[in-house]
């Protein structure tokens, strides 16, 4: 059975137009497994498949199509992981890539490897007969009626289609987009353009015309709506620089094209994300400009926590880089807003303890688990468009920071750096929640937190032993150190000595002294009253003790103790709100906020519009009303 959703058509459709090729269907019981296969060499550069999910890994047991391709070892690397990409089902994994086709790839991208797969698979150029007649595919479509203007036909007659040079297309493209740069257009386009790739060659001239007459009025500031095809082939001519006066106005250029059209279609703003980052790199662009792209901050810490080289980092750098690496957020926690030295401190202990004991036995650290190996691998930039390299860098480096360095040498591209993608890590995120909760337990400040889910049990159990050596260590710091230098015994007996002639006075003097009164009426020396009996000056009562600590001081004002006991009973919070002339979010925020310093999590939430209180939280909440 084919899924409705299967993009399986749309590629069979796409081989039968670019390639004049018509899936071979090999197996009878397996009468759904298309073959694609070059018509002289038979040689396989695509298989398509319908398997149940669970037989790709997956968690379920749907019917879905896949396709397999041919792959190089830089896109193995690089697809597997993202969504939609898994390692091969039926074929060579070293070799092969296996590309859902229920909508979770991009279809440009499924088309880019589609075709680079034919290029791996077909014979080197050479021309061969063989015995065998088959019938040609007709090119559908209405023809053209455009009388082509003379610097079009100038532009199509660069393109010769007996070309195998490996990267002919793009050459010709750039050389077509130079000529044409200031080409204008007032022609009227009635028909549409719908391709995958988009270049100028593959238009007819009513096409052709119409792409640069829309190009013609959106450069003179009339934006209307088009084929998605003139938006990428407009987006080609920017990343080669054409129709731009320097790179830094085509960047713009490109984030324009992105706000006015990129909600459009679903792959035009992830394309353009790439884009701008290969833009920025290709063109020796400031490296501020991928804010938001790639995250800088991120790559600089993995960088530092990786680096052998930085084993004197302070506990303040160490705790800086986890705050940026680490999905949980270290400042937000309780420990430390009230000690924040504790909290610095034991999580940079906690993270080089743990960093050391994981290279002894795994030989992998912290960062090499949740990032993988820093590795040098070939890059290809702007791999989803139509792109000449028409600088040509001989020696080129361009290094985002020490996380990241791209470099060209003689037009071959490499990336120095993490081949997982720089977001915040949520292993690490868990080893520092874990310390934040051991702190708690053993400084009893705050409300207990739950044991760290996604953490190994002998993980945890160093965590404890790494914060209670902490703590230990600067219990033992805390103390004085008396250091008594017996060289110098003499002059303390002397100086006693003197100490105790000055304090002996005789009688008379004694008696004067004790005479003395400052209360003229009862002659006492005024002061705490003495128990006669046990002698002891008396303090609070342990009942008074008692009712206090029953009592606390309550941390809500009697407003926001109504609208808990309105959440405790179901009772109208609107209604109290309006009648209070409140607002009721900002009072919520506050009791949140608390909760989230004792609890670690908030108790008020929306269920469908509604308020209501977190169950597991009650028993707390009814403690402070």
């Amino acid at each position: 059975m084919i899924p409705q959703t299967s993009l399986r058509n749309q590629i069979l459709d796409y081989c039968r137009d670019k390639y004049h090729i018509s899936p071979v269907y090999p197996w009878d019981l397996l009468n759904e497994y298309a073959v694609l296969r070059h018509d002289a060499s038979k040689k396989w550069f695509g298989l398509i498949m319908n398997v149940e999910a669970s037989r790709l890994g997956l968690q379920n047991r749907q019917i879905i199509d896949v396709l397999d391709v041919r792959a190089d070892s830089a896109d193995i690397v690089y697809y597997l992981g993202k969504p939609g990409f898994l390692p091969a089902y039926h074929m060579s994994k070293s070799s092969w890539l296996t590309i859902l086709l229920d909508g979770s790839a991009c279809m440009d991208t499924i088309i880019y490897l589609l075709e680079k797969s034919y290029d791996l698979t077909k014979e080197d150029g050479a021309v061969r007969f063989t015995s065998t007649y088959s019938d040609e595919a007709i090119p559908l479509g209405r023809k053209s009626s455009a009388s082509l203007p003379d610097k079009l036909k100038e532009l199509k007659a660069l393109y010769d289609p007996f070309s195998r040079s490996s990267n002919y297309e793009a050459l010709c493209f750039y050389k077509q987009a130079k000529l044409a740069e200031d080409y204008e257009d007032g022609y009227v386009f009635t028909g549409r353009f719908i391709r995958f790739y988009p270049t100028y060659h593959v238009m007819n001239d009513d096409q052709l015309r119409g792409y640069f007459a829309w190009r013609t009025d959106y450069r003179h500031g009339k934006v209307h709506s088009t084929s998605i095809s003139f938006i990428y082939l407009y987006l080609y001519e920017l990343l080669a620089g054409i129709g731009v006066t320097d790179p830094l106005e085509g960047f713009h250029a490109i984030q324009k094209i992105d706000r006015i059209f990129g909600d459009k279609d679903p792959g035009l703003h992830d394309n353009i994300s790439l884009w701008l980052n290969d833009y920025v790199i290709y063109y020796n662009l400031d490296h501020n400009l991928l804010e938001g792209n790639y995250s800088s901050d991120i790559l600089s810490a993995i960088a530092a926590l990786s680096d052998p080289q930085n084993i004197s980092m302070t506990d303040e750098e160490i705790f800086a880089c986890l705050c940026r690496v680490s999905h949980y957020d270290p400042l937000s926690s309780l420990i430390y807003k009230k000690l924040p030295s504790d909290m610095v401190c034991a999580l940079a202990r906690v993270y080089r303890g743990l960093d050391r004991y994981l290279k002894e036995h795994d030989q992998h650290g912290l960062i090499e688990r949740s990032y993988g190996h820093k590795a040098v691998i070939p890059c290809h930039l702007f791999r989803t468009a139509v792109f000449y390299d028409h600088l040509q860098y001989e020696d080129y480096e361009y290094k985002v920071n020490s996380g990241r360095v791209y470099r060209c040498k003689k037009g071959n591209w490499t990336l120095e750096g993490y081949i997982t993608s720089p977001e915040k890590s949520k292993e690490i995120g868990a080893i520092c929640k874990e310390t934040d909760r051991q702190l708690r337990a053993l400084t009893g400040l705050g409300h207990p937190l739950k044991k760290t889910m996604g953490l190994s049990p002998s993980i945890i159990g160093m965590i404890g032993e790494l914060v209670r050596e902490y703590l230990k260590d600067k219990e033992t710091a805390a103390k004085p150190v008396i250091n008594i230098d017996f060289s110098r015994l003499g002059d303390i007996r002397k100086d006693a000595a003197v100490t105790r002639d000055k304090l002996i006075i005789d009688e008379d003097e004694a008696e004067f002294i004790l005479g003395q009164s400052d209360d003229e009426e009862t002659g006492k020396i005024p002061g705490p009253s003495v128990d006669n009996e046990t002698g002891i000056i008396p303090g609070p009562s342990v009942d008074d003790e008692k009712e206090e600590a029953a009592n606390p001081s309550s941390p809500f004002t009697p407003i926001q103790k109504e609208i808990l006991s309105l959440l405790l009973q179901g009772g109208d919070l609107n209604g109290f709100a309006a009648s209070e002339r409140i607002m009721l979010s900002v009072e919520i925020d506050e009791i949140n906020n608390f909760f989230y310093d004792e609890l670690g999590d908030t108790v008020i939430e929306y269920d469908e519009d509604k308020l209501c209180l977190v169950e597991d939280y009650i028993p707390d909440l009814q403690k402070y009303l």
